[in-house]
């Protein structure tokens, strides 16, 4: 079954003033705009995709026996793109608006997604960090999100779990975790090795009201590197944006570059603002 994304006229003309306003605040912010291709060449794009992308792909075979997929996600093309080019000598800041499509781990359904999303180039810096958050933060109050929650973690906060805790924390099991995880305000980071940078970055700044840390967010550690992060709504059990940091993913494609990034899922948001 293929799940495409179908949007009434009604929901276009809300899209389409979401991303106008997201453009616009992005490009204000200096982020430049990229696009990547739709159908891919597995071979080129695998590298970067890990383990949990790999198994969902959408897969199919040209005339010349070549192996095709759809973009199964926006971030992997854009770190080729980037790793292809001449080592920028100061930090890049891209913005996209572009679905990926996945198969759907237990129905097999192919999923598209759009999303609408920004990253930092070449800066491994806790400021990149910050500045990804709190950018978000204020793309969030823009389309009307004024009680978004940022949730914050580390990878790192997961690494030394033996493995049937680090399995309960990826699936949200609190019961078999043992406990809840420890999440508040900001002020948590300051006495975190890994997230010291972060909260010195984030003080004073208004949106940091907006963002939390959650020791028990944990997402794929083949990918992430640093932070990660979720954003969540009132009435919302789903989250509507995430990303984090990503320093190893343009090493797969050639070139050693950090980088950080995040998206917001628009379907998502869709529907959140058809209920309202």
């Amino acid at each position: 079954m293929i799940n495409i994304t179908e949007i009434t006229p009604e929901d276009s003309i809300k899209l389409q003033k979401m991303i106008e306003s997201a453009t616009q605040l992005i490009k204000a912010a200096q982020y430049q705009w990229i696009q990547t291709p739709t159908i891919d060449s597995y071979n080129s794009l695998s590298p970067g995709l890990g383990n949990h992308l790999k198994t969902s792909v959408v897969r199919f075979m040209d005339r010349g026996n070549d192996s095709l997929i759809l973009r199964p996600d926006n971030t992997a093309p854009i770190a080729r793109i980037m790793a292809s080019t001449p080592a920028p000598k100061q930090p890049v800041k891209l913005f996209y608006n572009a679905s990926k499509f996945q198969r759907h781990p237990k129905s097999n359904d192919i999923v598209e997604t759009l999303e609408f999303g920004f990253e930092i180039i070449a800066d491994s810096s806790a400021n990149a960090d910050a500045e990804i958050l709190i950018t978000l933060s204020q793309l969030l109050t823009t389309l009307g999100f004024k009680d978004h929650i940022i949730d914050v973690g580390h990878s790192k906060s997961a690494q030394a779990l033996p493995h049937n805790k680090r399995e309960a924390l990826l699936n949200n099991d609190f019961v078999k975790y043992g406990e809840v995880p420890e999440r508040g305000s900001i002020a948590l980071m300051k006495d975190m090795d890994t997230l010291k940078g972060l909260y010195n970055a984030l003080q004073h700044k208004p949106e940091s009201d907006h963002i939390y840390f959650n020791s028990g967010l944990v997402k794929e550690l083949d990918y992430y590197t640093g932070i990660i992060f979720e954003v969540y709504i009132p009435h919302c059990g789903y989250p509507i944006a995430s990303g984090g940091r990503y320093d190893g993913l343009l090493r797969t494609y050639g070139t050693d570059l950090p980088a950080v990034g995040a998206a917001l899922n628009m379907n998502t948001i869709l529907s959140v603002l058809g209920t309202k």
